[in-house]
């Protein structure tokens, strides 16, 4: 049965057709998790009073990556019935349309008798939904690594008033969520924001380096275009890694002095004459070893960053030291090493990363 749109939503709709796709305001969205998750509305009173609960449930919105889908032609679909009077379903969030059609998709769990047990079923079944989506390859952004907007409980209930509700009111969270009852859900999304580059500082910027004939190494092309496809994508952890990798195409390290290749030499051969190695472990090894007859990655940065960029600063750190401390967060993200980022470390380091790589691509070319 086709759900009636809500004066709340209307309004809320009408609003959003004059935001600018570049708003620097959050953009409020209204809903009710009855109508949202496919609930009856015989649980609300004509004047949207909650007349009835049942028990608590989680909640977990996710937005499914825009390349794949799901081939569900329902807005809705019943995935485990764990227990008398508990259901778990996935549904669509927002306009009706079928789960294929829609990227903005929550993971709806009802009936538990405790907020306790409804938070310990969340934890359990977004587990199953994330292995679930990797087994059959959908991504799903599930609001783990990603911006948080916070509504306080004054303006819950300013929401409430101004959509003329008297049911309870709360924050709609990209995430897990619990809650008891049938309460009225209000959803901020992050602004977009848009950086405007000032005309006169390109024209300088593109005669000046149109008359210096700069020819690019295959070195620095790859690493150009590294960089030029970390602004195409938004999550901060992608931007970082590419950013990362644009500066580690550039490197080409170089041998170590004579002293230390010939001590790494003596450790290449004490390998392959320990017979109590396997054959494996030998070649393995003896592998890892002859990458040392090169400075490290990291030596190789500080060496390629103070020559192109001295003690210039970003992030209050000499470029060198920069470098290292990106290199370092680099490690803790690709290797899972403690303490693992937080997003918010990896998306405050954006920032100062974006202008060291291009200052880092281009320094060389312009004059200073």
């Amino acid at each position: 049965m086709a759900r009636k749109q809500t004066a709340c939503q209307v309004s809320a709709a009408s609003r959003r057709q004059d935001t600018s796709k570049h708003s620097t305001v959050p953009e409020l969205r209204w809903g009710d998790v009855n109508r949202q998750d496919g609930a009856p509305d015989r649980s609300h009173g004509r004047e949207g009073r909650a007349v009835e609960t049942a028990g608590y449930s989680f909640r977990v919105r996710f937005i499914r990556s825009p390349r794949e889908t799901l081939g569900i032609d329902s807005e809705s679909l019943v995935l485990a019935t764990p227990g008398e009077g508990t259901t778990v379903k996935l549904v669509v969030v927002g306009k009706e349309m079928p789960l294929r059609d829609s990227r903005d998709l929550a993971l709806v769990g009802s009936g538990w008798p405790s907020q306790v047990e409804a938070a310990m079923a969340g934890e359990k079944y977004t587990t199953a939904l994330m292995l679930a989506f990797a087994r059959i390859r959908v991504g799903g952004d599930f609001g783990t690594r990603g911006p948080r907007m916070v509504i306080t409980p004054a303006g819950l209930q300013y929401f409430a008033r101004m959509m003329g509700v008297e049911m309870p009111v709360i924050q709609d969270i990209h995430g897990v969520m619990t809650y008891e009852g049938h309460p009225g859900l209000v959803r901020t999304d992050s602004p977009e924001l848009l950086r405007t580059a000032a005309s006169e500082h390109f024209g300088q910027m593109f005669r000046q380096l149109a008359e210096a004939n700069v020819v690019l190494s295959d070195k620095e092309r790859n690493a150009l275009e590294l960089y030029n496809s970390s602004f195409f994508y938004a999550g901060a952890d992608s931007r970082f890694l590419l950013l990362m990798t644009a500066v580690e195409a550039l490197l080409d390290p170089q041998p170590r002095p004579e002293d230390a290749a010939a001590h790494v030499d003596q450790l290449i051969a004490a390998t392959h004459a320990n017979l109590r190695l396997t054959p494996g472990d030998r070649a393995s090894m003896v592998g890892s070893l002859q990458w040392l007859r090169d400075e490290s990655i990291r030596q190789a940065g500080r060496r390629v960053v103070s020559a192109r960029l001295g003690q210039r600063q970003y992030g209050r750190l000499v470029a060198k030291d920069f470098f290292c401390s990106c290199y370092d967060l680099r490690s803790r993200l690709v290797h899972g090493l403690a303490p693992f980022p937080s997003w918010e470390e990896v998306n405050m380091t954006n920032g100062p990363l974006e202008l060291f790589v291009s200052d880092l691509l281009t320094a060389p070319y312009l004059e200073s």
